[in-house]
């Protein structure tokens, strides 16, 4: 049982918004909000759980923001632009293990 759970795996793709890949920065204006979506999935059945973290360059805590599901294997969340400079921003997600447990269960 515990190698099946070692090979379960999270997959994050197609991040928006980016310019070229990430290659070059978006550009928001001070007090615009930055609208992240993802597609987040797991390589089974199990449910997936992510957040937005984001700083300004060079900050070195990361604030979270949890993201939501908008179905279909799509999550958004966003951020707030504080004052003018540049801004990074990164999806985190992992296998729900408590929600799977209770959507299972629940099926019973």
């Amino acid at each position: 049982m515990e190698a099946e759970r070692n090979r379960q795996r999270v997959i994050i793709g197609e991040v928006s918004p980016q310019v070229d890949g990430g290659r070059y920065p978006i550009k928001r204006a001070a007090g615009d909000l930055v609208r992240v979506e993802a597609d987040v999935f797991t390589d089974g059945h199990d449910l997936p759980s992510c957040v937005l973290q984001h700083r300004r360059k060079g900050a070195k805590a990361w604030r979270e923001v949890p993201m939501e599901s908008l179905g279909n294997d799509r999550w958004t969340a966003a951020f707030e632009v504080g004052d003018p400079g540049a801004y990074e921003y990164t999806v985190t997600a992992w296998v729900d293990r408590f929600g799977t447990w209770l959507r299972d269960t629940s099926k019973k």
